[in-house]
């Protein structure tokens, strides 16, 4: 999945609650839409850090660390 389909994912969801909410106030409908962006931004940085985490112990569990049996 690329970065930006959840970044536009989360704006999208963004985009309907805020559709909803604009007859209550056109604020919350940017509110919602900010809200979505910043969500989907977060999640982005998140999985990133995540896997990042993984690739760098990813090394520790490699075959040259185990002896070579065949």
């Amino acid at each position: 999945m690329k970065k930006a389909s959840i970044t536009a994912g989360t704006t999208l969801i963004g985009l309907g609650v805020g559709f909803i909410l604009f007859k209550y106030s056109v604020f919350y409908f940017i509110a919602s839409l900010l809200i979505g962006i910043g969500i989907g931004l977060l999640i982005e940085y998140l999985l990133e850090r995540k896997i990042g985490i993984v690739q760098m112990f990813s090394g520790l569990y490699t075959s040259t660390a185990l002896p070579y049996v065949t």
